[in-house]
């Protein structure tokens, strides 16, 4: 007898299957990239005939029976965002019910893991996972699915300025200031508590230092520790006590300046107007060349806060 040489094959074609060879084909060998279209496992079947040479005498007929399977689809992820040095945890995928997933360090080839990956954040920048889902009745195994695992940077501290107030003045939300692509978040407490809802207006009723705090996050919620924000209410002082009695000069005598006794660190401001007009720190000398009267008035300033004038 002679040994056949090569086969020829030809498929029965399956309308749920592409990539069978329906036309008949002569080889010693036959690779078909049979792939399945539906959700439930298909038959190809193909005719298998030997055939020697040179005689070309064929021999009998077989049938072979391919079972393809569906294809897996690659299981969903999403990519993660961490901020530098923050806790990570392990990466997740969802796998289809009766699938595992393998985890991989490169886009093609490599060992699978059947442990998911922590991810470092020790350094800013990106890191590119992988994990496919294999089926566990058949061993089929789906294509891979990239995590891009991303370590942000945490946003530089925020500026900002203590503000001081006088008692009893009115008062404007806190400011400061933001860097480009962050939010500012405020709290009333150096750490821990609840962000505010807004930046805060201080309360100027009591005499005092108040402190608030504010912070810088990104838009992948980095936060910077917290910037410590004064606000500071002085009391506003009294009039200035001045000579009970008006001064008086005779029409054409010299003039002395002004008096009036300012409290231990207050400045003096004098003015020709009971209110606004423009402050002098120097005491006016009132002119006596005609006679008649003149009204000066005088204030007395602490940290800003004006009294009311004499």
């Amino acid at each position: 007898s002679t040994l056949p040489s090569v086969y020829r094959w030809a498929a029965t074609s399956n309308p749920n299957v592409t990539g069978e060879s329906t036309t008949t084909k002569t080889s010693g060998t036959l690779t078909d990239n049979l792939v399945n279209q539906t959700g439930i496992a298909q038959t190809v079947v193909y005719t298998v005939t030997p055939v020697s040479a040179p005689q070309n005498c064929t021999g009998l007929s077989q049938t072979v029976s391919v079972t393809v399977y569906p294809v897996v689809p690659a299981p969903q992820v999403a990519n993660v965002n961490y901020c530098l040095a923050e806790n990570t945890a392990a990466l997740t995928a969802i796998a289809l019910t009766g699938h595992t997933l393998n985890w991989y360090t490169s886009a093609s080839g490599g060992t699978a893991s059947t442990t998911a990956p922590t991810p470092s954040s020790a350094s800013v920048g990106s890191t590119i996972y992988y994990v496919s889902q294999t089926n566990t009745v058949n061993a089929c195994e789906s294509a891979r699915s990239a995590i891009t695992v991303k370590v942000n940077a945490i946003p530089p501290a925020p500026a900002a300025l203590a503000v001081t107030y006088c008692q009893g003045q009115a008062t404007t939300a806190l400011t400061a200031t933001a860097t480009p692509g962050n939010t500012l978040i405020w709290y009333d407490v150096a750490t821990g508590g609840s962000p505010l809802a807004s930046a805060p207006v201080p309360n100027s009723t009591s005499v005092g230092t108040t402190t608030f705090y504010v912070s810088h996050k990104s838009i992948f919620r980095c936060e910077r520790g917290r910037t410590a924000v004064n606000h500071t209410i002085y009391p506003t002082p009294s009039a200035p006590p001045i000579p009970s009695q008006p001064q008086t000069y005779c029409q054409g005598q010299p003039a002395s300046p002004l008096l009036a006794t300012a409290d231990a660190g207050n400045t003096l401001k004098w003015y020709t107007v009971p209110t606004g007009g423009t402050a002098s720190l120097s005491a006016p000398t009132p002119p006596t060349p005609e006679p008649g009267s003149r009204i000066y008035y005088v204030s007395q300033t602490a940290c800003t806060c004006a009294a009311p004038p004499s």
